[in-house]
């Protein structure tokens, strides 16, 4: 389980103000919110890129805050080795090939599985000459989609998705989607998914957080969050904004 504790984060030009939220094993939840709402750099925050003002993240009960995230529990894995990060800005080194990048980064993970990686790749119609490329004269979406299959082929407890979506064919991400629910159901894996295009995730998702200027302003089960939004006359406009969906899509 992720809990996530009283969060701040404070920039110049941006605050992030006591978030919090849980989400047990199983489940996917969906941070919507506009760009530049916060989402990503509470994913940051999660992954432990970025060290919050005040409170935790706690990950089976351990502190895995900012550098905690890189220390070994009581000889247990490291938080990295169960957490996946998959977002517009890679991990990868970008002056190297794909190939060479999986050569470097693969054995840092016990859990790595070769097999999948490769009917991955093929899911998602990653060619040899793609894996051959430099990673950083890959499309965008071509990116996203060697960062989806190493992610999975680490078989992750926790996976993190920053709009990973936005740039993919449509073929490419229901199939992508099948993969998610699948890994979900199979393995018992946890799901954090940020987004501003919530018809994409609205009839998969469990859980759904709207962020707005840093602050988790709602949180809940999918037909919780979606039922407040369609009654609640204070903020209607603006989660239906959020949403994009229309009134009666709150009866279905």
């Amino acid at each position: 389980m992720i809990k996530v504790m009283n969060l701040s984060y404070q920039m110049k030009k941006f605050s992030m103000e006591n978030v919090d939220f849980s989400l047990e094993d199983g489940y996917l939840m969906t941070l919507l919110g506009r760009n530049g709402a916060g989402k990503t750099t509470l994913l940051n925050l999660i992954y432990g890129c970025l060290t919050p003002t005040t409170g935790m993240v706690l990950w089976n009960g351990a502190d895995v805050t900012g550098k905690h995230a890189m220390e070994s529990k009581n000889g247990d894995l490291l938080y990295h080795e169960e957490v996946a990060y998959v977002g517009n800005r890679t991990w990868c080194v970008e002056s190297l090939s794909c190939n060479e990048n999986v050569s470097m980064f693969k054995g840092l993970y016990s859990s790595w599985d070769e097999e999948r990686f490769e009917k991955i790749l093929k899911l998602v119609e990653f060619s040899e000459d793609d894996l051959s490329t430099k990673v950083g004269e890959l499309s965008s979406g071509k990116a996203m989609q060697f960062q989806f299959a190493f992610a999975l082929a680490r078989h992750p407890k926790l996976l993190l998705l920053d709009e990973p979506m936005t740039n993919l064919d449509p073929v490419v991400k229901t199939d992508l989607w099948d993969l998610l629910l699948r890994t979900i159901s199979e393995e018992n894996i946890s799901i954090i998914i940020s987004t501003h295009l919530v018809e994409e995730v609205n009839h998969i998702t469990d859980y759904i957080g709207v962020i707005e200027d840093g602050k988790l302003v709602k949180f809940g089960d999918r037909e919780q969050v979606l039922g407040e939004a369609f009654q609640d006359g204070d903020y209607t406009e603006g989660l239906r904004g959020l949403l994009e969906v229309k009134y009666e899509q709150a009866d279905r």
